[in-house]
């Protein structure tokens, strides 16, 4: 998922389902490097902060994914940021930030 607007629409969905966007909840980014090596660089440059982070083979293609996985409350700012903070990181590597999600439930 890119951009604000499309952040903005899944969060006004989300609000239209009924889920309360003031609780933490689970975020998952995907960010898509072309080895193994650089996944495993990328994985730890972006480790920290309460993060889970995990490195697997891409279920398509030849590309490796870094898994990324916080708690945190959902929000466009927090969702600017990871965006920004990810699509460097993974420039970095030749790779691409493919976007987030959100659990349902806190």
């Amino acid at each position: 998922m890119g951009g604000d607007a499309a952040d903005a629409d899944v969060l006004n969905q989300m609000r239209a389902d009924g889920i309360d966007l003031s609780l933490p909840r689970e975020l998952r980014y995907y960010l898509y490097v072309p080895t193994q090596a650089d996944a495993n660089a990328l994985a730890a440059a972006v480790s920290g902060g309460g993060r889970q982070v995990g490195v697997e083979p891409a279920a398509l293609g030849s590309d490796w994914l870094v898994l990324v996985t916080e708690s945190t409350v959902v929000d466009l700012a927090t969702l600017a940021a990871r965006r920004e903070e990810f699509t460097r990181a993974v420039q970095a590597y030749g790779g691409e930030y493919y976007g987030w999600e959100a659990a349902a439930v806190p």
